[in-house]
C-alpha cells in the first residue's frame, strides 16, 4: 500500500481554493466596478442630455422671444426652472441680462417666473 500525504494535499488544496477564491474576488470586484461605472455612465449621460435639452429650450425662448411669441417663449423658460439650484440660478441670471428676452420684460408671466426662479435658495457650496 503507498503512503498517501494527506497534510500536501491539504495545503495543495488550500492554495489552489486560495488563488482560485482570490481570482473569482478580483472578477467579482471587476464586475462590481464595470456595474458601477456603467451606472455612473447612465447617470452623467442622463445629466448631459438634461443640459443640452434645457440649453435648446432657452435657446428657444429666446428666439421666440425675438419673433415677438410670447406665450411659446414663456413656456421655454418655464422648463428651465425645473432644474437643479445651481442650474435655475444660472438662467434667472441669463434672464435679467439677455437682450433676446427684452419683448418679455413686462409680460406678467415672465416677471411670475423670474421671480419665482430668484426666490429659490441659493444652491450650496461645498
Amino acid at each position: 500500500m503507498k503512503y498517501f500525504d494527506w497534510y500536501a494535499a491539504e495545503i495543495a488544496w488550500r492554495e489552489h481554493t486560495d488563488v482560485e477564491h482570490g481570482a473569482f474576488r478580483a472578477v467579482e470586484e471587476d464586475i462590481a466596478k464595470s456595474v458601477r461605472l456603467l451606472g455612473e455612465q447612465r447617470a452623467a449621460r442622463s445629466r448631459l442630455e438634461e443640459r443640452c435639452q434645457s440649453g435648446r429650450d432657452y435657446n428657444l425662448a429666446c428666439c421666440y422671444a425675438k419673433l415677438s411669441r410670447s406665450e411659446e417663449a414663456i413656456d421655454c423658460l418655464e422648463r428651465q426652472a425645473s432644474g437643479s439650484q445651481t442650474y435655475v440660478a444660472l438662467v434667472a441670471g441669463w434672464m435679467k441680462n439677455d437682450s433676446d428676452l427684452d419683448s418679455l420684460r413686462n409680460h406678467p408671466r415672465y416677471l411670475a417666473l423670474a421671480n419665482r426662479m430668484e426666490a429659490q435658495p441659493a444652491p450650496a457650496k461645498g
